[in-house]
């Protein structure tokens, strides 16, 4: 199964890769920015791209895909970014605005572990 993001209908599709066919699509909080996984992980995490009301991260089921939590770790419209650990043990999330941080969080718990300060590079 592949998750696809179709950022018109602000909605994932996930396609069957043997038969081309979608075989659930799930709404999403608005245009999905990138979908990262991790063969270890039991989930995937969608970024959905800023908006007025803050920029989110989906955290989909790779079983059941279903969304069985949102994370909204900025507010102000930041940009975010996100990777797994090497080992999938823990996604880093950059959170690129005014105020910057590198949150993890435990990949399986999906609870935040560390917040770090993250000085954002302005340009003049």
């Amino acid at each position: 199964i592949m998750a696809v993001p179709d950022n018109r209908r602000s909605v994932i599709d996930f396609v069957d890769m043997e038969t081309w066919q979608t075989v659930r699509r799930i709404k999403t909080g608005g245009p999905v920015q990138s979908i990262i996984s991790h063969p270890d992980a039991p989930f995937i995490w969608a970024i959905v791209m800023p908006s007025p009301h803050g920029a989110g991260i989906h955290v989909i089921d790779k079983k059941t895909m279903t969304i069985v939590k949102s994370i909204a770790p900025a507010i102000d419209g930041a940009d975010l970014q996100a990777a797994f650990s090497r080992d999938g043990r823990h996604v880093l999330v950059a959170v690129l605005g005014r105020e910057g941080s590198l949150n993890i969080y435990d990949a399986l718990t999906l609870r935040e572990v560390k917040r770090l300060p993250l000085a954002t590079p302005r340009l003049r």
